[in-house]
């Protein structure tokens, strides 16, 4: 209130215009309405507030007037967030209220019926324009920058002294480490928070232990330590050292697990004995090697279009076989109708009881969605295997082969 006499010009009875002066002193006093009921705006449960000028992380930041729909037959805490400016409300009754505290400013609570507002108390005077409040003091509010936690009481932030930046010159002073207490030429800052002087090595082995394959232990006073070479296997095995090849130098021996050096057998371009040989079937060092071998059958030539029929290809085996899986594929895959099949047979029989087939648009049997079965896996030597094709779509496909995949008997 001013004093009196006021410092407000006075509106005279007589004057003329006096709403154009009574708006111009509302214009100069509207600071003191910020946050304050704007009776305009209320109607039954809305809350109207004035707008204005506030300080939000010292920059000024004008808020708009706006409104509050308020929860009804409650207590409504009005308040707005110090970092933002933002009103609302809460129904329960926030710590301190109506004190300034975690951020936030007091400034109306509302009592509220069922329909309508019943009663206000007015805090903005004695927060929103006291000290600590963004009207001049120490600020209140979330620190930000290098501060942590809220004012008046922040604290420096993790990480934001920087000992490695250009700001941090000189050095630290002795006095600030424990006080300096026992800090000399010859003491040391130790992990305890203490000056003190290191203690010199020094002392006496009184046993050493040994285990394989160094041996000799354990020793207490004198002894010998010794290394032993390793065991060939068997039933005395063990580990150590590689064992002294010999005084005669050469590069042909080589260390073998029965713990001596020898010239594998075998020289020459063709392996003998027991060493690596290549073998095409039969046995080797009393094992039998079978090889997988592939009979790839050309079926037809590469352009000309493939038509249903038996007898397509036939040749006699060059010796007896055992056949694990078969295989059909196409130059030119069929572009649709009834699945293209073939039938591999042996002396007049099948092999399968399923029969491959590729399917439309595929070149290959491996991703037909029926795989074959093979009902005869044993072809004899001589025998004669024939090829069929049973069955085609529309007659794109070229260039049928069949393979025969499997191992010598």
């Amino acid at each position: 209130m001013a004093d009196l006499p006021s410092n407000l010009p006075q509106i005279l009875q007589s004057q003329s215009q006096k709403e154009v002066s009574a708006n111009a002193e509302d214009d100069a006093a509207s600071p003191s309405t910020l946050y304050g009921r704007n009776a305009p705006a209320c109607a039954a449960l809305t809350w109207g507030y004035l707008g204005g000028w506030v300080p939000v992380a010292s920059v000024p930041t004008l808020i708009a007037n706006g409104t509050l729909t308020l929860t009804a037959s409650v207590t409504c805490y009005i308040r707005k967030l110090d970092s933002t400016g933002v009103v609302s409300f809460v129904t329960s009754i926030p710590t301190s209220w109506p004190a300034l505290n975690g951020g936030y400013t007091p400034l109306y609570d509302v009592v509220t019926g069922t329909a309508t507002v019943t009663s206000w108390h007015d805090y903005r005077s004695s927060t929103l324009f006291t000290a600590g409040s963004g009207a001049g003091g120490p600020p209140t509010g979330s620190a930000g920058g290098d501060l942590t936690g809220t004012y008046p009481n922040p604290t420096i932030a993790s990480g934001a002294v920087d000992l490695s930046g250009a700001k941090v010159t000189g050095n630290l002073g002795v006095s600030h480490l424990n006080s300096g207490t026992s800090a000399s030429s010859s003491t040391f800052w130790r992990g305890d928070g203490a000056w003190v002087t290191p203690t010199a090595g020094s002392g006496t082995v009184t046993s050493v232990a040994t285990t394989a394959p160094v041996t000799g232990g354990t020793i207490t006073a004198t002894g010998t330590i010794a290394v032993s070479d390793f065991v060939a296997s068997g039933a005395s095995h063990a580990r150590g050292t590689v064992p002294d090849p010999g005084s005669s130098a050469g590069t042909t021996k080589f260390l073998r697990e029965d713990a001596t050096f020898a010239v594998p057998p075998g020289s020459g371009s063709t392996p003998t004995g027991t060493g690596f040989v290549h073998v095409t079937s039969g046995t080797q060092d009393g094992a039998t090697v079978n090889p997988t071998e592939s009979f790839v059958m050309a079926c037809s030539d590469e352009t000309t279009a493939l038509t249903a029929t038996t007898g397509k290809l036939e040749f006699r085996m060059p010796y007896a076989f055992t056949v694990t899986a078969v295989r059909a594929s196409l130059t030119t895959a069929q572009a649709s109708g009834s699945i293209f099949t073939v039938d591999i047979n042996e002396t007049g029989t099948s092999i399968l009881s399923t029969k491959l087939t590729i399917d439309n648009t595929e070149k290959t049997s491996t991703t037909a969605a029926t795989a074959a079965v093979i009902s005869d896996t044993s072809l004899a030597d001589d025998a004669a295997i024939t090829v069929d094709i049973d069955q085609i779509g529309n007659g794109s496909a070229t260039g049928l082969k069949c393979v025969l995949i499997g191992t010598r008997t």
